[in-house]
């Protein structure tokens, strides 16, 4: 004979469960709150800002190739081509599209290093200059300066038009990132005006530069000089 449920008997598990789930969000917020690794910590000290610019696999040993492997002063034999990675054997053939398909590539390794350099100027940003860290803050913002110049010097020359003063104010130059906010649309700045950023940015990091480091990896004012004299030969 089929029955009837009483519905007051259902109250007490419809309690139970509504408990019980209210308890599995506190703890999945208490477990997303968590970080994944007791190693793992935010950056916020200049040490840590150092630390970012002493990375040498991404900022001092992925120059963008790019514009080598797409130059037209070169051939390669069919066997070296057929030896390429696709997206290569595109650039070297000068195609439109999916130059950029790996992983890692000139594309992400340029905003990668940009990115590392704009983390550790935030991290200045946040920590004031004081006489007891001058020296150091001053030889961290001269090092972002200048990897962030570097790169986006090597970005130009792959990936705008050459500098020609009559067309500078409407040729457009690479998208320009000085924060690390991914929330904040990238926009592309005239050519004029991205050149006119880097030279001020770079004349900046010699100030600041002293004239030797503790480590090779690390720029001086040295560098950010020779930089900055690249950058007058490209703009002509």
């Amino acid at each position: 004979m089929k029955t009837t449920s009483n519905p007051t008997r259902n109250i007490p598990l419809a309690v139970l469960l509504a408990l019980f789930a209210l308890l599995s969000l506190s703890g999945c917020k208490k477990f997303l709150d968590e970080k994944p690794s007791k190693n793992l910590k935010i950056v916020s000290t200049l040490a840590d800002a150092q630390a970012l610019l002493d990375y040498y696999p991404e900022l001092n040993q992925r120059d963008l190739g790019a514009g080598e492997v797409s130059a037209d002063d070169y051939y390669l034999s069919q066997d070296n081509y057929n030896q390429m990675e696709e997206n290569f054997q595109r650039m070297y053939t000068w195609e439109k599209d999916r130059l950029f398909a790996a992983e890692f590539n000139d594309w992400s390794n340029l905003y990668g290093a940009i990115y590392r350099a704009n983390t550790a100027l935030e991290v200045l940003s946040n920590n004031s200059r004081t006489a007891g860290n001058l020296q150091s803050w001053d030889n961290i913002k001269g090092q972002a300066l200048f990897f962030r110049g570097w790169f986006y010097l090597q970005g130009l020359q792959i990936w705008s038009p050459a500098y020609q003063e009559s067309s500078a104010d409407t040729d457009l130059a690479i998208p320009l990132r000085n924060n690390t906010n991914f929330n904040e649309a990238s926009s592309r700045p005239s050519l004029k005006t991205a050149y006119q950023l880097l030279e001020k940015e770079l004349k900046e990091a010699v100030d600041l530069l002293p004239v030797s480091q503790p480590g090779l990896t690390r720029p001086s004012k040295a560098a950010a000089t020779a930089l900055l004299a690249r950058l007058y030969l490209f703009k002509g």
